[in-house]
């Protein structure tokens, strides 16, 4: 398999697909377990960022796509690069990496102070445990393809 079948399906998938992929990569359990206890504390009005979930995803699709196969780029740092010059992508990298490290640590804690919350376990060892346990299940996925 080629990076390119990889990373662009070949370039041969719907907008529609594309749309779900990105909706589905930002669900983790921050979203799962946040939304319930934002629409209990606070109402309904939280319901309405579905629609962004739903709308937003679609509309990036066929405005980006396309800017990424006219240029012939497969990622947004590519397009940077191209652009804007490698200054822009690396600084662009590099932000992009702390805010995926920060939010990560949310995502690991959220469901590991849940776990410390019905177990024994302390959050520490809960964030620990989550961690593996997501790893290795990651690794089985990916290994698939």
């Amino acid at each position: 398999m080629t990076n390119e079948e990889y990373l662009l399906a070949g370039k041969d998938v719907s907008v529609i697909t594309v749309a779900f992929s990105i909706m589905a990569t930002f669900m983790s359990c921050t979203v799962l377990m946040g939304i319930p206890t934002e629409i209990y504390l606070y109402g309904t009005n939280m319901a309405f960022i579905n629609v962004g979930y739903v709308i937003g995803p679609i509309i990036a699709s066929y405005i980006f796509l396309p800017i990424f196969f006219a240029n012939d780029v497969s990622t947004a740092y590519e397009y940077l690069e191209k652009r804007f010059g490698k200054t822009a992508r690396r600084l662009m990298s590099a932000m992009f990496a702390l805010q995926r490290l920060l939010y990560t640590a949310v995502v690991l804690y959220a469901p590991a102070l849940a776990l410390s919350g019905v177990t024994n376990l302390s959050t520490t060892m809960s964030v620990i445990v989550i961690g593996i346990v997501c790893t290795f299940y990651s690794t089985l996925v990916n290994a698939n393809y």
